[in-house]
């Protein structure tokens, strides 16, 4: 486990088998990876609109984990790059 500071905010690292089965942190983590599975199933089925990805030509997946009436809630979101003088959107932003 190691930390790093990004901006005055605090970001942990952990590996995967130390993250407590069942936990909301196991739940997001296994929705993260179904989520790249699935994003890359339809990939191969379909191929990829590299108009979305023409500048970076990188591929951000990322998922958001709602706490709503005691359940857990995951909303998934993937980078964009889009034809505004701001520029790209991110993964993260797309899901919020």
């Amino acid at each position: 486990a190691g930390t790093q500071s990004l901006i005055m905010q605090t970001i942990y690292s952990i590996k995967r088998s130390q993250v407590a089965p069942g936990s909301t942190l196991a739940c997001l983590v296994d929705n993260l990876e179904e989520w790249k599975h699935e994003f890359m199933s339809q990939r191969q089925a379909f191929g990829c609109d590299t108009f979305w990805h023409r500048t970076s030509k990188k591929i951000v997946l990322s998922v958001l984990a709602l706490r709503l009436n005691e359940n857990l809630v995951f909303v998934r979101g993937t980078n964009l790059e889009v034809s505004l003088p701001s520029g790209s959107l991110c993964s993260e932003r797309n899901a919020f």
